[in-house]
């Protein structure tokens, strides 16, 4: 399955896109893009390492029912491949020069209020202030046009360097295919509200050597690999550290509060969905699949205002790549875990997403389909305890298909199978199809027995509803309260 796609003669003069070579595949990347059959595919742990491999027998059984083989079918894959990047960029290129894009505005200006009809000389002269109105309007729709143009091209580089399973080289928000009210935020960035300009902090990054290592290959990743670091003009730098991920893996936190900067800026309070939200869309027999978004907070573009205040030191990481001044400094792009406003910024994002996705009830051949909501309140004549108390039915009397989002979890529901997997099919194409990473390698098949999501899991069968406490969350339990009754014996107390 190819990696890199050249797009010929779709590609506008005016917008060329970068090319970027890209080392040969280690034996590992290799490994990932290998078709997998019949492997065990551990659905309890929702936590999974970076270079995991990738369930394609997922797919591969979905598709079964055909008579197509395998060779047939990466050979559909690579079409369809190429299909996709070309398609995405004719999408870029129709719309920039459309009356809702900033090319088709500078071609469609009305120009009656700038000029006036001279009929002494049968012509057209600028009126008074014309010519100026002219030129502060043109000025303004050509630098709209040169960041929609910039934006785009990344858009479509990172699209173009891309696989069937994996954004091999990052992704961006394809912004022209978000709704109009919120095209600009995702395209620069949601505004940061900072109460007062953080003081300054530059204070060198230490080094652990234990983890230099893996933390190496995590900041050469984002850096050099998918370039969300920037060189730049930086006023404060963060600090970063590893948490242990999975069993071998470790996730890089990116530490804002020492510079103060989380102090300084203010994001709004939003709700997260609990496991009794998820229950409104759970009857006896119901089946859930798991969606995973890759780099969730990575795929949202940073205000150029915040980045100045959002430097990284890799001095000691990279000494080779140090200036003159013996220092590395380099800035973050995208919004990054740890910073205070990230999770509403890209939360806010994902929620846009949601509406498209659940998409109009009334469609019958839309999988989230549902005609009403029904009320089986305890005390009512026909309350049926199997059956959540509020939840949307279908014009069949099934629970409709819902999805429930936790952060970077997506989890679909559905009454059947079938249902369960046209609902997730469509999560998954509404995701990549606008530039959010769908992980492949953390997907879950429609079952009755998922893995954990937000802490619990629930199961069903044909005559129940289960809800368990998952056995991390179990574990973490039980030390707090070892800790508890230990502070409470030696007579210390719990310090508040």
């Amino acid at each position: 399955m190819p990696t890199n796609s050249k797009l010929g003669n779709s590609m506008s003069p005016m917008f060329p896109i970068a090319a970027h070579n890209f080392p040969p595949k280690s034996q590992d990347e290799l490994s990932m893009e290998t078709r997998v059959k019949d492997v065990p595919h551990d659905t309890s742990k929702a936590t999974k390492s970076d270079d995991a491999a990738i369930p394609m027998y997922i797919w591969d059984h979905r598709i079964s029912k055909c008579p197509t083989s395998i060779s047939a079918l990466n050979v559909m894959i690579a079409f369809f491949l190429c299909w996709w990047k070309r398609h995405l960029t004719k999408s870029f290129f129709r719309w920039l020069y459309s009356p809702q894009g900033t090319c088709g505005n500078l071609r469609r200006k009305k120009v009656k209020d700038w000029v006036v009809w001279n009929r002494r000389n049968k012509r057209y002269d600028w009126s008074n202030t014309g010519r100026r109105r002219y030129i502060n309007s043109m000025s303004l729709l050509m630098r709209i046009a040169c960041e929609d143009q910039s934006a785009g091209r990344e858009c479509v580089t990172r699209a173009a360097n891309s696989s069937w399973w994996d954004w091999v080289d990052g992704s961006r928000p394809f912004y022209w295919r978000w709704a109009k009210d919120y095209r600009l935020q995702i395209r620069d960035g949601v505004l940061p509200w900072l109460s007062e300009v953080p003081k300054r902090w530059v204070q060198p990054q230490q080094c652990d050597q234990k983890s230099k290592q893996q933390v190496t290959v995590k900041l050469n990743k984002v850096w050099n690999v998918r370039r969300y670091l920037e060189k730049g003009f930086v006023r404060n730098l963060t600090r970063f550290f590893a948490v242990p991920k999975g069993e071998a893996d470790i996730r890089m936190v990116y530490d804002s509060t020492v510079a103060k900067l989380n102090d300084c800026l203010w994001a709004p309070w939003f709700a997260m969905p609990t496991i009794r939200t998820h229950l409104r869309a759970i009857g006896p027999g119901s089946y859930m699949a798991d969606v995973d978004i890759g780099e969730m907070f990575l795929n949202f573009v940073m205000h150029e205002s915040l980045r100045q205040y959002c430097g990284v030191d890799l001095s000691q990481y990279f000494p080779e790549r140090r200036g003159r001044d013996k220092v590395l400094w380099v800035r973050w792009t995208r919004c990054c875990m740890g910073l205070k406003s990230s999770p509403y910024n890209c939360v806010q994002g994902i929620m846009h997403l949601m509406e498209e996705i659940l998409g109009d009830p009334s469609d019958e051949k839309n999988p989230f389909r549902w005609s009403k909501v029904a009320m089986n309140l305890p005390g009512s004549s026909d309350y049926d305890p199997s059956l959540p108390w509020v939840f949307k039915c279908r014009i069949d009397g099934e629970i409709a298909c819902d999805l429930f989002v936790y952060v970077d979890d997506l989890r679909p529901t559905g009454p059947t199978e079938e249902d369960c997997w046209l609902a997730t099919r469509r999560v998954g194409y509404i995701l990549n199809s606008r530039g959010i990473q769908d992980l492949s390698r953390k997907r879950r098949p429609p079952t009755q027995t998922p893995g954990a999501w937000a802490g619990s899991v629930i199961s069903t069968t044909a005559e129940q509803v289960r809800v368990e406490v998952s056995q991390d969350k179990w574990l973490k339990t039980k030390e707090y309260i070892a800790w508890i009754i230990k502070q409470l014996d030696s007579n210390k107390g719990i310090p508040f």
